[in-house]
């Protein structure tokens, strides 16, 4: 005869195995983090000689401000994606990439980025508003950004632009959407630095 000890071990052991199927048939998907990364290369053979500039602070409306990135899904429309997330904080990551990029295209060591200080003289100082910064996979990544390019001397505006660029998402994965966003601030990167240039 079997003893209740018995059917209670057995019992222990059944739940156990049905228990660790469902956690392993039924896990969730891991979430992946991204960063954005520089796109422009310096021409130039020496860099240094270029201005020095000062790139931030940047606004980001309410909808960016999370680590989620996040997916246009109509024209009043964005979905929130929880799987699909940014490494750090997208305002620093875009201030990041953005500063590196003009750096690249302006052939200059000297770049300071917000919240960090610059600790040479400035040429100049870049602000920017950035209205607008999604997209959806396979569609079409939308940045709108207003920006502001302050003199260094005179702490008074020397050039205003405002850029509404659209870049085509190579794929319908989010890392061709963040390749997208790559796309988009190097494109915006270019548009500040020929003003710069100008000036």
């Amino acid at each position: 005869m079997i003893s209740r000890a018995s059917i209670f071990r057995v019992s222990l052991l059944v739940a156990a195995s049905l228990l660790t199927t469902a956690c392993l048939g039924g896990r969730s998907p891991g979430v992946q983090f991204y960063n954005l990364s520089p796109t422009e290369t310096s021409s130039a053979t020496t860099t240094g000689s270029g201005p020095a500039i000062a790139v931030g602070p940047v606004i980001f409306p309410r909808s960016l401000r999370r680590s989620q990135i996040v997916i246009r899904t109509g024209p009043n429309s964005v979905e929130v994606d929880e799987f699909h997330r940014w490494a750090g904080s997208l305002e620093s990551d875009f201030l990041d990439t953005l500063g590196a990029d003009l750096g690249a295209l302006l052939a200059t060591e000297r770049v300071a980025v917000y919240p960090a200080e610059a600790r040479f003289p400035l040429d100049y100082r870049v602000t920017l508003q950035v209205e607008q910064l999604d997209g959806t996979p396979g569609g079409t990544l939308m940045l709108n950004a207003r920006w502001t390019v302050i003199n260094g001397e005179t702490d008074e505006a020397a050039a205003v632009g405002h850029s509404v660029i659209e870049q085509a998402v190579a794929g319908d994965t989010v890392d061709a959407l963040v390749k997208a966003h790559d796309a988009a601030v190097g494109q915006l990167s270019r548009e500040i630095a020929g003003r710069i240039k100008a000036l």
